[in-house]
């Protein structure tokens, strides 16, 4: 892949992420992000009692492709965190997005986020927040160089 391609689709990549934390009501963890990227998703084969691989696939928000009701299923699952959150960090150095503070946050909030997490098994996650519109200058400057660039 050239450099070009590699830097428009990390320009595509961070527009996502940004897109949804900017939509977004509440702070949004790194693994919510990941699956709302656009990053492609991958299938994988799980052997299990029925019960367990469809709470499993339910709590964690995968998509359940197959099952063939012998314990048999094809599942698919979101990219991996570590795929977004070096993207993260690099639009939080560029002052576009912010991890959240929790102490900054009210408490039901706190809750509501502890909640959501812990029932889809996120045990640390980081959560990250939309900074300002004013950060869109700065995001639109960084574009502007990339495509100067390539």
């Amino acid at each position: 892949m050239s450099r070009a391609a590699a830097a428009a689709r990390s320009v595509a990549l961070r527009d996502q992420l940004v897109a949804a934390l900017r939509n977004g009501d509440l702070p949004m963890s790194t693994p919510e992000l990941a699956a709302l990227s656009g990053l492609p998703w991958h299938e994988v084969g799980w052997w299990g009692d029925c019960t367990l691989v469809h709470d499993l696939v339910e709590r964690r928000d995968y998509k359940l492709l197959v099952c063939t009701g012998q314990q048999r299923h094809s599942v698919l699952m979101p990219p991996c965190p570590g795929s977004v959150y070096p993207h993260l960090r690099r639009l939080e150095a560029l002052g576009i997005v912010a991890r959240v503070d929790f102490a900054d946050l009210a408490i039901p909030t706190r809750l509501q986020l502890i909640a959501q997490e812990s029932q889809r098994g996120n045990t640390r996650p980081v959560y990250w927040r939309y900074t300002d519109d004013q950060s869109d200058v700065a995001f639109n400057a960084v574009l502007d160089a990339m495509e100067r660039a390539g």
